[in-house]
Parts: C-alpha cells; sequence; structure tokens
C-alpha cells in the first residue's frame, strides 16, 4: 500500500491519543473529518465532534483542526 503522508509528519503528530482514526478513508481522496472552508492552507475549519482530540480547536461555532497530519493530508489532496 502506498504511503500518504510522510513519517515526518507522522511524528509531529506527537499528541494524537486515537490512533489516528479520524483520517480513515471513505473514499480514496476523501476524509472522515469533511473541511468546510480554509484560511491560508494551515487553518481548516472541520464537521467535528471530538473534543477530547489534542488538536481540536473552538472557535466560535466552527472547530478548527490543527493537526500536523490532517493538514498534510489536505494539501495532498485539495490544492
Amino acid at each position: 500500500m502506498k504511503k500518504i503522508i510522510d513519517d515526518i509528519i507522522i511524528l509531529k503528530t506527537k499528541k494524537c491519543s486515537k490512533n489516528f482514526e479520524c483520517l480513515l478513508f471513505e473514499t480514496q481522496t476523501g476524509l472522515k473529518k469533511k473541511v468546510d472552508r480554509v484560511v491560508s492552507r494551515d487553518v481548516l475549519f472541520v464537521h467535528c465532534n471530538e473534543r477530547i482530540c489534542h488538536y481540536y480547536l473552538s472557535s466560535g461555532n466552527s472547530v478548527i483542526c490543527n493537526c500536523p497530519t490532517r493538514k498534510e493530508i489536505y494539501k495532498k489532496y485539495n490544492f
């Protein structure tokens, strides 16, 4: 199976306590947690209720995902 994310990015994602389960594929390039909008390629607003996740940032009624792995996958498949 082809590697989607480099090991360096995975290593930067040190705080993942859920064994990267939010990155499970629904389709070849789609992700379980859908991105609503993006600000400057590094701020991803997502549909996510995982308040336990260390990369979950609440922003009013929205959620920002600050996960290095999630950001990298988005950059690879959407830019």
